[in-house]
């Protein structure tokens, strides 16, 4: 063929895979794509020796690319509708009646339990901001200016609730602050389509601003960031999901111009597949293994031989590296195992954040849900998670089976009493038996024996240690069980209730202050890039870049498609619609994994390494996946002969690339005469030798309305009781402790008062026995199952709802304009920051507002008038923090009382009192610290 008829055959074959984005089972395309594939596979005509000349290659190269798009496109088409697409068709219908069935049946079951899901709360809310009187009420009266932040993660029932409390056609109405490129969400619903839409109602009346700006990376990083970005973030038009694709845009630009030093602001780790089986390494895991120890030798030779410097922002200067200044990021924590046994090989100090922090690790789950089904038996979620564990590892169906037992009266039957039916599950009948002798054997001892014997106990019973042994890192599972056994033991004896809400405490405090005291440890943080959005650090490690979903879709149903069981081949197959479907979802979420890239990539200040697994031939990747074959190719790496270790550069910088080699016995090598980073800062003296700086003050910034009453009783108190209350009070501001911890098993007060407090919240039932039956299923929620507590417990909280009926405080409630319980607020008084929940708030008929705070406990057997004044005097300060909230809210000095439930007796506090006492705040915390 002459060069014309070639151009134009050319033309042709790429005029056909481009029709393919718009395929037509009907047209004639799948035949041209079959020849095209045909054509492309021929091969040229044996010529003398340099007949063809270059054009020869020219044209090899040419088929190769246009043989390899065929297939790709083919691939993509599947195979045209035939056999299969029929049976599914008459399958769909039958799908969609059972899915009604199923949606029929949960919104039964919510309706029946007064339960609401996630969806309900948007679905239903969204619904009610229909009502013109409920919009009316926000857009624009209660609500004349609306922020959202991180809009980038909203979706379009979120977008039509924000639509009705602010009307984004009134200018300055609405602000939404986002980044198309961080929207990471899919999973939990956010629809990046919806940013972009929105931004365009908005430029209409508004305005939209560039933030472009990095106050986190250097001008190097950041160039090295967009170059790789505006290449991998882009839009296609003609894409059936370029809705869900975000554009780069102009890039970005640093405050911070000057790197650190002049090591490669990029570094590539790349582990060549081929040389680990060369080195005849086994199992499937193999090559990640190999992976996460060359990232734990790179890190441990960048922080203790090279000592990198990194720029500090909080002090404002160069330092050299240490491993607090590193995170490892993961697309998926499944083999985050891997890269801890490395980092404890090397000996370098690290801490798992996220979904496997020591208080999520499921050994310790599962020993506090047996703890908490204990404490509670009322709770099934606990109960049901023990029984499902390995401590009584019943199935499934043993457990569905349990749960839908009812009584005579149709009522389903509690789990905790359900394991007496034993029979009713004949397979594990057995297992059953031995569950339920176990659970009583166990809460018999509760109150009797300290919290670690009571768990030793249950660990000899269940055999728990032995199945944790045979798991895979069955020494740190046991490590995790042993380390909860010391936790109880230096716990001393208490009952369940008090150490249940210890360990709440501790794990809360562990999710809340993890990240700072990793800072202060010196450990390198491993974490998912999910759980590092928003954080900093100066090198961060981007592991298992490689990873790509295990392919194929298992869903049966998705959207308008199905797939079939083929009975020859014995499996479910996809036809023709299922497959184009599946295809556009797994377009858009490849479109949200180069986002997720972006994310992981920005959360560096100084470095980025980036590793993962590669096929190499002749030092040339030939074959790599997921994030690392999108860099390779963004960078035009693909056809360079890489050397073990070489420094590449770009416009913007150098790239470090690093090819291990590895030994039969696994050493991997590194040539580190590349490092020359000059003269370092001089090195910071030893921790131990650094001045800390203190603020004996700092704990106190941010204060509840409980920690405020205990201040209060310690300034008030008598003399030999003030010690009492000031100890308490250091001990939760210091500690985090609770304020008391009750030694015996019996029903603490706090709950009595709880229960009180929980029937009074609401209209209270008109009769007697529909009162006792509401009193009695709290104090069931409360833990308090055994029956003569419970007796004891309902007659006392029916006396004192009874004596509040009869007393001013719920005549005022009846005749009141507006009545808010449990009002939740914050405060600001100075520097300290107070949040809390207010009992009562009424605004009274003539419009006046009263705060009232109930009280539960004891004064005297026969309290007088005056005896209750002076010991409401240590509530002064509580209530005063109260009044003044309402007060910055109203603009009025609301009417202040405390009334005692348990004596029918309101006391009311004079505005100057309050008042008096809020003068003393600062006065009274300062003495305390200065005791201290």
């Amino acid at each position: 063929l002459g060069s014309d008829a070639l151009s134009n055959a050319w033309s042709y074959c790429l005029s056909v895979i481009d029709e393919l984005a718009f395929y037509d089972p009907a047209s004639d395309l799948l035949p041209a794509l079959d020849a095209i594939r045909q054509i492309a596979g021929l091969r040229m005509p044996v010529k003398p020796a340099g007949v063809w000349g270059d054009v020869g290659d020219e044209a090899k190269a040419e088929l190769r690319r246009l043989r390899d798009l065929a297939t790709k496109a083919q691939a993509a088409v599947g195979d045209p509708p035939n056999a299969l697409d029929q049976r599914a068709a008459v399958l769909l219908p039958l799908w969609a009646a059972l899915i009604a069935r199923v949606r029929d049946q949960y919104r039964a079951a919510k309706t029946e339990r007064a339960a609401l899901d996630f969806d309900d709360l948007e679905a239903l809310t969204r619904d009610l901001l229909q009502d013109d009187a409920v919009r009316d009420r926000y857009l624009g009266a209660e609500f004349r200016h609306v922020l959202v932040d991180e809009f980038q993660d909203t979706n379009a029932a979120q977008w039509a609730i924000i639509q009705r409390i602010a009307d984004p056609a009134r200018p300055g109405c609405l602000f939404v602050v986002g980044d198309p490129k961080q929207s990471i969400y899919g999973f939990r619903g956010a629809d990046v389509s919806v940013f972009e839409d929105v931004r365009a109602v908005i430029a209409e009346q508004g305005r939209a601003v560039d933030l472009d700006c990095s106050f986190r990376t250097h001008r190097v990083l950041i160039e090295c960031f967009n170059a790789l970005f505006e290449r991998l973030l882009v839009r296609d038009p003609a894409s059936a999901v370029s809705a869900y694709e975000v554009e780069f845009g102009g890039g970005m630009w640093a405050t911070r111009d000057a790197a650190p030093c002049d090591a490669p602001v990029l570094e590539l780790v790349l582990i060549d597949k081929n040389r680990v089986k060369a080195a005849d390494f086994e199992g499937d895991q193999a090559a990640r293994r190999v992976e996460a120890s060359e990232i734990a030798r790179r890190l441990k030779q960048i922080v203790e031989v090279e000592r990198r410097p990194i720029y500090d922002k909080r002090r404002e200067v160069v330092r050299p590296i240490d491993y607090g200044d590193v995170a490892l990021l993961l697309q998926a924590l499944t083999n985050v195992t891997l890269y801890e046994e490395a980092f404890k090989a090397e000996g370098i100090p690290y801490l798992t954040i996220a979904g496997k922090g020591y208080f999520d690790r499921q050994e310790v789950w599962d020993l506090l849900n047996l703890l908490q089904a204990l404490y509670n038996p009322a709770d099934n979620l606990a109960l049901a998670a023990a029984l499902r564990s390995p401590l009584f590892s019943l199935s499934d169906d043993a457990l569905l089976r349990l749960r839908r037992l009812r009584d005579d009266s149709g009522k389903l039957i509690p789990l905790w009493d359900a394991l007496d039916y034993a029979d009713q599950v004949v397979d594990e009948a057995d297992s059953v038996i031995f569950a339920r002798e176990t659970l009583r054997d166990l809460r018999a001892s509760a109150g009797r024996v300290t919290i670690a014997e009571l768990l030793r106990s249950a660990l000899e019973a269940t055999g728990y240690l032995a199945v944790l042994t045979g798991l895979p890192d069955g020494a740190r599972r046991r490590g995790n069980v042993e380390k909860l056994l010391d936790k109880a033991e230096t716990s001393g004896r208490i009952t369940l209730s008090a150490f249940m809400q210890y360990l709440k405490d501790m794990s809360d405090y562990e999710a809340r202050e993890g990240e700072a005291l990793l800072e202060n440890a010196g450990a390198v943080q491993v974490m998912s890039v999910h759980k590092s959005k928003g954080l900093e650090f100066p090198l961060v490690v981007l592991g298992d870049a490689s990873h790509t979903r295990r392919g194929g879709a298992t869903d049966l149903v998705m959207g308008a498609a199905c797939r079939v069981y083929d009975e020859t081949e014995a499996k479910f197959v996809s036809p023709f619609a299922y497959q184009q479907a599946s295809d556009l979802a797994l377009l858009r979420e490849t479109a949200e994994r180069r986002r997720l890239l972006y994310v992981a990539a920005t959360r560096a200040q100084d470095y980025l390494l980036v590793s993962g697994q590669v096929t190499l031939k002749n030092g040339q990747p030939i074959k790599a996946t997921g994030w690392l074959e999108w860099l390779l190719d963004a960078f035009d790496l693909t056809d360079i002969d890489f050397v073990e270790t070489q420094r590449i550069p770009f416009e913007w910088g150098e790239a470090l690339v690093h090819i291990p080699t590895i030994s039969d016995d696994g050493q991997q090598g590194y040539d580190d005469s590349f490092v020359t980073w000059g003269d370092l800062p001089p090195a910071e003296p030893p921790p131990l030798l650094r001045s800390v700086p203190s603020n004996p003050a700092a704990p106190t910034r941010i204060l509840t309305v409980t920690q405020i009453a205990d201040l209060g009783s310690a300034w008030h108190a008598e003399p030999d009781a003030r010690s009492f209350y000031t100890e308490r009070w250091r001990r939760s501001i210091y500690h985090d402790a609770p304020g008391r911890i009750d030694t015996a098993l019996r029903v603490p007060k706090a709950k009595l008062g709880e229960i009180v407090h929980r029937a009074i919240q609401w209209e209270l039932p008109p009769d007697d026995a529909a009162l006792r039956d509401l009193l009695r299923r709290y104090a069931w929620e409360e833990g308090i199952v055994d029956a003569d507590d419970a007796t004891d417990v309902v007659d006392f909280a029916y006396t004192l709802v009874q004596r509040f009926r009869r007393g001013a405080v719920f005549g005022w409630i009846e005749q009141a304009q507006a009545v808010y319980r449990e009002q939740p607020f914050v405060y600001r008084r100075g520097e300290r920051l107070i949040h809390g929940v207010i009992d009562l708030l009424i605004r009274d008929v003539d419009g006046r507002w009263r705060v009232v705070d109930y009280k539960t406990g004891r004064v005297a057997h026969t309290p007088t008038l005056d005896a209750l004044h002076d010991h409401v005097r240590r509530y002064h300060l509580q209530v005063g923090v109260y009044a003044a909230a309402v007060q910055e809210l109203t603009g009025e000095a609301p009417a202040v009382y405390i009334h005692y439930l348990r004596y029918a007796q309101t006391v009311e506090i004079a505005a100057s009192v309050w008042q008096a006492a809020l003068e003393r705040f600062e006065l009274e915390i300062g003495a305390m610290l200065d005791d201290g």
